[in-house]
């Protein structure tokens, strides 16, 4: 196994307790017999890389697990439900440290790719619905997925009801009440993301 195959395996577990830090970086390294700069070098964006490769394995995971037989049926909204519960669920063992690595997402060096690992998420969601809108309300249903999705995960992080039961009243609440119609663009979902991820660092203004 290749060094940096290595250290995101070790960088993985390790956030879970450790959070998304440079020492847990470093940690990985040390784990796998390799220097800290060895961690710096294949990582040079920091420890919001590994959250990446995260995000992309949920996706990918998501794309298999949920299954049309889940959602016949179903209404959109319950649809949806299903889906963002599923690739929510996905982040239960790093919580509460996710926020940590949420907060890293609204860095401006790092704001654009999460954002766009995002969208490629809730695009995947309104596939698998059989979204085939055009022009705009085609941003529109995936920028408005994208909000009620990063609301929804916010909630999560502080949420320490038994089995997330706050959260997933709460991202119910918000699918019900959501006009997926009524987004203008793609740089909403930039601005909802990274205004919203600012409650991580004032957990005092958040409003759920």
């Amino acid at each position: 196994m290749q060094a940096r195959e290595l250290l995101i395996n070790s960088a993985k577990n390790l956030a879970k307790t450790l959070g998304w830090t440079d020492a847990m970086l470093v940690q990985a390294a040390k784990d796998n017999g390799l220097s800290p700069a060895t961690s710096r070098a294949l990582f040079p964006n920091g420890p919001i890389e590994i959250a990446e490769i995260l995000m992309k394995e949920w996706e990918d995971k998501l794309s298999t697990d949920v299954t049309l037989q889940q959602l016949e049926g179903k209404e959109l909204s319950d649809q949806y439900f299903v889906m963002l519960k599923a690739r929510l669920s996905y982040e239960i063992s790093y919580m509460p440290h996710w926020g940590s690595a949420m907060k890293l997402g609204i860095y401006p060096r790092n704001v654009t790719s999460i954002s766009d690992r995002l969208y490629s998420t809730m695009n995947l969601m309104c596939d698998i619905v059989g979204d085939h809108s055009t022009g705009i309300d085609w941003y529109a249903k995936r920028v408005g997925l994208g909000q009620v999705f990063t609301a929804t995960e916010l909630c999560m992080v502080y949420d320490s009801s038994k089995e997330f039961e706050q959260t997933w009243e709460f991202l119910q609440s918000q699918l019900y009440s959501t006009n997926f119609e009524g987004v203008t663009g793609l740089g909403s979902l930039y601005m909802g993301y990274g205004f919203g991820l600012l409650n991580t660092i004032m957990p005092g203004r958040r409003r759920y």
